[in-house]
């Protein structure tokens, strides 16, 4: 897991962000990272397989070395919402291995093709036990992580479609965004309904609102293609403070 870490990710700049694997191993002891690399096992997965179910019983953690990943959650109705989309290098199912039931909070299906590394529960347990900066570690990811799901939830309050959509967009062109020289393009190529599930509601609402934003010079539109051409003005929208984006 350490070499994959140094492979697919460049070195965190400054204090960097506690939801950063990286700085999880930069404070592990030597033997530790070597432990959990002895561990890990990759696997090469196409787009809409399955790395984990939601209420399963956690078996490991999987860390991504390419493609992304989009984490599901089912409704009440049946239905499924996009959480998010991560990146290569995250690391996936930390929250199951605290929970009291030890079951994984959410379905983790590949978006794109890619490689994704697994270590078995046991395993990273028993280097947890025999090295506590590995539990510290973790728990900080967790931390910023249950940090930022209480943002979105405040943020939600009282929020309508058009709102939530723009911030949808916002959060895709920070996390996967690049500069182009009509704006931020949004890297994965996200089909109507999956933007839906990540706004929560119908495909058709959700399309009507893509072209009122288009319409107002806020985003272009060419099939699955994103291109947001104005963050600052779609963050007002979406009542986000601050974009950092690309």
């Amino acid at each position: 897991m350490g070499e994959m870490m140094a492979r697919t990710t460049k070195p965190p700049a400054g204090d960097g962000d506690a939801r950063d694997p990286r700085l999880l191993l930069s404070g592990l002891r030597t033997d530790s990272v070597a432990r959990l690399e002895a561990a890990r096992t990759s696997h090469r997965y196409s787009r809409g397989q399955v790395l984990h179910y939601e209420g399963n019983r956690c078996t490991g953690v999987h860390a991504i070395e390419s493609g992304r990943v989009k984490l599901l959650r089912a409704t009440a109705s049946g239905r499924y919402c996009i959480l998010r989309i991560a990146n290569p290098g995250e690391l996936l199912g930390l929250e199951a291995l605290y929970a009291p039931d030890h079951c994984y909070s959410t379905t983790a299906e590949m978006f794109e093709p890619g490689v994704v590394s697994f270590v078995e529960r046991d395993a990273l347990l028993e280097v947890m036990h025999e090295d506590p900066s590995v539990a510290e570690g973790m728990l900080a990811i967790l931390g910023a992580w249950v940090r930022d799901s209480d943002e979105e939830r405040v943020e939600l309050v009282g929020s309508g479609v058009r709102e939530r959509t723009a911030r949808v967009l916002v959060r895709l062109a920070r996390n996967h965004g690049t500069s182009t020289g009509n704006g931020v393009l949004i890297r994965p190529k996200l089909t109507r309904e999956e933007i839906a599930e990540m706004v929560g509601s119908a495909a058709e609402t959700v399309t009507r609102q893509l072209t009122e934003l288009r319409e107002s010079g806020l985003v272009q539109l060419d099939g699955r293609r994103i291109v947001v051409t104005d963050v600052d003005q779609l963050s007002r929208v979406a009542h986000l403070e601050e974009s950092s984006v690309p």
